[in-house]
């Protein structure tokens, strides 16, 4: 049997008051060979102490719920004494890299534009009156490359 420690706090370090429901996510044997069912177990959570409630090891849903909210984790509880929220949780919260990753390139690109913009690089076309007086504009074809996935719109 696993028991589930730490200490839940908000943001700015005030004790949380709530529950830690923990269930299977489907029928499943123990190591005894005992059937565990879905059934929920509600563990208390005051000043921030997680009630003491000993575990079957395996696959289980977690749900938080604190003054601040509920979030649900899938987990496999180790056949540990005990494990520590947090630590058993973070194994389970994915984060997105390709987003920063995505977010980075971008930052890099327009730091170049500026940097070729500051540089009088910015590709050298204008904006020409087409037909002339008519009070409207397009972008001369000098350095401007328009941008295939936008027509209308051109690089720097």
């Amino acid at each position: 049997m696993t028991r589930i420690t730490g200490t839940v706090v908000d943001i700015s370090g005030r004790p949380a008051d709530g529950i830690l429901t923990v269930s299977a996510p489907a029928l499943r044997h123990d190591a005894a060979g005992n059937v565990v069912d879905r059934i929920r177990v509600d563990i208390g959570i005051s000043g921030g102490a997680i009630a003491t409630h000993s575990l079957d090891p395996g696959p289980a849903k977690l749900v938080l719920d604190t003054g601040g909210g509920w979030q649900e984790f899938e987990v496999v509880i180790p056949d540990v004494a005990t494990i520590d929220l947090y630590d058993l949780v973070s194994q389970y919260v994915t984060h997105d890299p390709p987003v920063v990753s995505e977010v980075a390139e971008l930052v890099r690109r327009a730091e170049e534009a500026a940097d070729r913009a500051e540089q009088g690089g910015g590709g050298g076309g204008s904006l020409v009156e087409d037909p002339p007086g008519s009070g409207l504009y397009s972008p001369s074809s000098a350095g401007l490359t328009e941008d295939p996935a936008n027509p209308g719109l051109y690089l720097i």
